[in-house]
């Protein structure tokens, strides 16, 4: 028993562990002055006060006391849903401050990394998992991004979840969740509102081509997508936001 223990796949295991959460402990230090020295900076201080009014029940003049999209960002992009539901819900039990704000969005890679573990051991064993985990932990792309209150991010534990099922989807069901975690990825990042899609077709691609897909897979992935993401389309169809953003843009 000593020996199976002590055998060199549970040392590595345990060694990638420790390294992981050491790494993850370290990412949760200084949340209130890194970055920028304390307080929330300009890209942050919108979503923070508009989460303190909805959490607290008084929405700024003109807004609905819980609307779909949030109309006050900063550089004229609705802040989504998804950021604003699970955004009021952390605030109410953990506070306004900048800690609190910005960990919310280090709990939403957290989650990320959750996904990423899984998606790596199915793909790679549980071994392949952990160096995935790692890998994922130590990404410098993550380490200002994730430390910051903002909605954007929330666009990656979304698509990781969906491309998880995605992966998964051997049964209807996974492809409808799928679906659903895809569509809530396009909501949170507006540039992912193109990588999406294009990703949906790569992955029927691949499910036709090495996971034995029918049509009924890809009815339940695209539809369930299409169904979740009408608000979006609503908002891109009866609005100006295009043409405000490639205002911004030109």
């Amino acid at each position: 028993m000593i020996r199976s223990i002590l055998s060199g796949k549970n040392i590595l295991f345990a060694v990638l562990l420790v390294l992981t959460l050491s790494v993850n402990i370290v990412r949760l230090w200084g949340l209130d002055k890194v970055p920028g020295g304390g307080g929330l900076q300009i890209d942050e201080q919108t979503f923070g006060v508009y989460l303190a009014c909805l959490a607290e029940g008084t929405p700024p003049m003109g807004e609905k006391q819980f609307p779909f999209f949030e109309r006050y960002s900063s550089d004229g992009s609705p802040t989504p849903p998804t950021y604003l539901y699970p955004g009021m819900l952390w605030a109410k039990i953990f506070g306004f401050s900048p800690a609190a704000l910005r960990a919310l969005t280090v709990f939403s890679f957290l989650l990320a990394l959750w996904g990423m573990f899984l998606i790596g051991s199915r793909l790679y064993g549980r071994a392949g998992g952990m160096w995935v985990l790692l890998a994922g932990s130590l990404s410098p792309w993550t380490w200002v991004l994730c430390r910051i209150a903002w909605e954007s991010f929330f666009m990656l534990p979304f698509f990781v979840w969906g491309l998880f099922f995605c992966l998964k989807g051997k049964r209807t069901l996974d492809l409808i969740i799928a679906g659903v975690f895809l569509s809530a990825a396009a909501y949170s990042y507006p540039p992912a509102r193109l990588q999406v899609p294009l990703f949906l077709i790569v992955m029927v691609a691949y499910g036709y081509g090495r996971m034995g897909w029918r049509f009924r897979h890809v009815l339940a992935l695209g539809f369930s997508f299409f169904l979740a993401s009408i608000p979006l389309l609503t908002l891109y169809l009866t609005t100006n936001y295009m043409s405000a953003r490639f205002s911004q843009i030109g």
